[in-house]
Formats: C-alpha cells, sequence, structure tokens
C-alpha cells in the first residue's frame, strides 16, 4: 500500500496539478479549496497539508503522510470536479489511475478482478504515454 500512496499516487498528483496549472485550469484560488473543503469526519486525521508553489511548479514533491495523499487523491474528483471539465485529458488519465488504485487498494481483490485491473493499468500507462508530456 505504501508504495502506491508514497510513490505512484504522489507522482500522479504532482503531474495532475502541475500540468492543470500550467494550462491555467487550475488557480491559486482554486488550489486553496484543498483548505477550505469540508473533509468529513473520518478524513479529519487525514486531512491533506496546503499545496506549495514549488510542488506545483513541478519541482518538489507532495507534503505529508501517505494517508494524507490518499485522502487527496481520493477527493480530487469533489474538490477540483466543478474546475476541471469533462472530457479534458488530464481527467482520464488521473480517472483510468483512480479506477486502478481503488481494486489495488481495496481489503480483497475478487479474482475476477485481477483481469480488469490489468485493463485499467494498461488504459492508464496507454492515456499517461499519449496525454502527458514528458517532464524536462
Amino acid at each position: 500500500m505504501h508504495d502506491i500512496l508514497e510513490g505512484g499516487v504522489a507522482v500522479v498528483l504532482r503531474r495532475f496539478l502541475c500540468i492543470l496549472t500550467e494550462n491555467r485550469v487550475l488557480t491559486k484560488v482554486d488550489l486553496e479549496k484543498l483548505t477550505s473543503f469540508r473533509y468529513g469526519h473520518y478524513d479529519k486525521k487525514a486531512t491533506p497539508v496546503t499545496v506549495k508553489d514549488i510542488f506545483v511548479a513541478g519541482k518538489g514533491c507532495p507534503r505529508g503522510t501517505a494517508s494524507q495523499k490518499c485522502c487527496l487523491f481520493r477527493l480530487l474528483p469533489q474538490i477540483f470536479g466543478a474546475v476541471v471539465p469533462e472530457g479534458n485529458r488530464l481527467r482520464e488519465v488521473y480517472l483510468a489511475y483512480h479506477y486502478a488504485v481503488d481494486i489495488i487498494l481495496a481489503v480483497k481483490i475478487p479474482k475476477g478482478c485481477v483481469l480488469y485491473l490489468q485493463v485499467k493499468v494498461e488504459e492508464f500507462l496507454k492515456l499517461h504515454t499519449t496525454q502527458i508530456p514528458m517532464q524536462p
């Protein structure tokens, strides 16, 4: 679980937020929604830390614990869903990864889901390599 949350999720979050701010889909005001968002009772202890400018510029890693990154990753569609338009290429990449992570972090993975997980991972990799520019 830690490998996913500290590794893959952190990378996807960084690239997602970095590119959306570079393309002016998200602004600093939008990023402040992370602190003003009303987190639920079970998310209070895992409330994500404030996103720093250096992180959004793609030069830093997301701060916080694995549970804070998990909380941010899970709730990102609710926090920024109204700002990031449907059909946005990054939204599709994020959702493909989100589906895969949901299965990976499940308490028990039914045998039938293993093939579905493979499909979702392949979909994510294809979308990621075709839709997201390489980092300089």
